[in-house]
């Protein structure tokens, strides 16, 4: 039997089964003893800061593409550097410019060193996780983090973990070490990024 995919706005859909990811589950470091801050630690994040063990153990909900893998932690990608776009749905603008925002890190996402990483902080308001994926860079993957945002006025969501503005989009970089390496507001140029 078919399934058929319907998106928020009625718009049929078939997701790309050959697709997982750019080797998503291939960019996961097994069995390897990640470093982290076991102590207390004061959000937001500053600049050099470890990531605390319970932040780097949560599951983070992969919403994009959905063949692949449910969830990954941070700690997943222990030894590799970690881009983080922390974005949301209402805001036309980061819909109207995401291939292009996307586009930006083409140059490195095949690169087995790096992982991209895309933070939807909420869904639906108004395009699904689905639309937003098919929009933009297809092989990014879309964490979901369930609405839990400074945006929303959500103290508790990965967002508020490393900002204390609400304005959308924000890059979180973490080295291979899970150090907090900058935290930028706003959109970047190509320079900007090749420069990180």
């Amino acid at each position: 039997d078919a399934i058929n995919y319907v998106d928020i706005d009625g718009t049929n859909f078939l997701p790309d089964n050959d697709m997982c990811v750019y080797d998503l589950c291939d960019t996961i470091t097994s069995n390897v003893e990640s470093s982290c801050n076991s102590l207390q630690v004061n959000y937001p994040y500053q600049i050099g800061e470890q990531l605390s063990c319970a932040d780097v153990e949560e599951p983070l909900g992969v919403c994009f593409p959905s063949n692949c893998v449910d969830s990954v932690t941070l700690s997943d990608f222990y030894g590799k550097v970690i881009w983080m776009e922390i974005t949301s749905t209402w805001w036309s603008t980061c819909y109207t410019h995401l291939p292009e925002a996307d586009d930006l890190i083409k140059d490195y996402i095949d690169n087995p060193n790096f992982v991209a990483l895309s933070v939807l902080m909420d869904e639906y308001q108004p395009h699904s996780c689905q639309a937003w994926g098919n929009h933009g860079n297809s092989k990014l993957p879309i964490l979901i983090n369930g609405g839990n945002s400074l945006t929303f006025g959500n103290q508790n969501g990965l967002e508020s973990k490393f900002f204390t503005s609400t304005q959308i989009p924000k890059r979180v970089f973490i080295d291979h070490e899970l150090k907090v390496y900058d935290l930028v507001v706003g959109y970047m140029s190509d320079a900007e990024i090749k420069l990180k």
